[in-house]
């Protein structure tokens, strides 16, 4: 203890600068912090996410930040031991179904390299990016509600024990690309539909309403239910889904950019 408090003193006093180089390294410093948070806000901004608390996630990308900035890129370990961790797959899964998040926070924190004077590599941007989506609270399901699931609004003319009957057999067939709410199985108009947020509506009975969104009318043929064309309903109105979605990332991309060149 002896020795470490004498290391910790000298370590200080061999740290010391005149008030002059102290308040520019702290400008400096506010700076950098600051650059992390904003890159955070832009993201929640572009992606449409929830605003959590981000300090704990801006404290973990900061803090290998100065240590990028401080050793020489030989010698930057892997973000793990001898094995990866159970949540690294969180690289690929992004990568590959949410590729617009991905590249955009490696562009970002490519920026943010540079103005450190961090030499850019791919292990470094590699190891942020895994921070980023290990650390941010619900990241995976904010983007999963997104960009995959359908919405579904059930409504079946029998008995609400059929209704949710019905929602089960839907759901386990359909899995996770779907969200089912199911409609009171009383009488149905627009007043009550407008009460559900849904892609689809889904009914057991013929129905004559105007909405702007597709009605599927459900039957069973012998034991099975038509469940293959609303499968492919369920799959055009996911790929339109995020086709609209990347145009409201890009539309706000775009008045970022502008925003900045102002």
């Amino acid at each position: 203890m002896v020795y470490f408090n004498e290391f910790s003193y000298w370590k200080y006093l061999l740290k010391l600068q005149n008030p002059l180089e102290r308040e520019k390294e702290s400008l400096l410093r506010q700076r950098e912090v600051t650059a992390v948070e904003e890159m955070i806000n832009e993201l929640t901004y572009l992606f449409d996410l929830p605003t959590n608390n981000f300090v704990y996630l801006q404290v973990e990308l900061n803090q290998a930040l100065d240590f990028y900035s401080q050793n020489p890129v030989e010698v930057i370990p892997r973000p793990y031991l001898l094995f990866q961790p159970k949540d690294y797959g969180l690289m690929e899964e992004f990568k590959h179904q949410y590729p617009i998040f991905y590249q955009t926070a490696l562009e970002k924190f490519q920026v943010i390299l540079d103005d450190r004077g961090i030499q850019v590599s791919d292990g470094i941007q590699n190891n942020l990016v895994y921070i980023l989506l290990s650390k941010w609270y619900m990241l995976s399901k904010h983007m999963h509600d997104k960009f995959s699931p359908c919405k579904i609004l059930l409504y079946s003319h029998f008995t609400m024990e059929n209704t949710q009957g019905l929602a089960a057999e839907i759901q386990s067939e359909m899995g996770h690309s779907v969200a089912i709410t199911t409609h009171a199985p009383h009488h149905i108009n627009l007043d009550s539909i407008e009460e559900h947020d849904f892609d689809i509506l889904v009914t057991t009975t013929s129905l004559y309403i105007d909405i702007d969104r597709p009605i599927f009318f459900i039957y069973r043929k012998g034991e099975a239910l038509n469940l293959h064309q609303l499968k492919e309903l369920i799959q055009q109105v996911i790929e339109d889904k995020k086709a609209s979605y990347r145009k409201i990332i890009k539309e706000r991309q775009s008045q970022l950019k502008s925003g900045q060149a102002h």
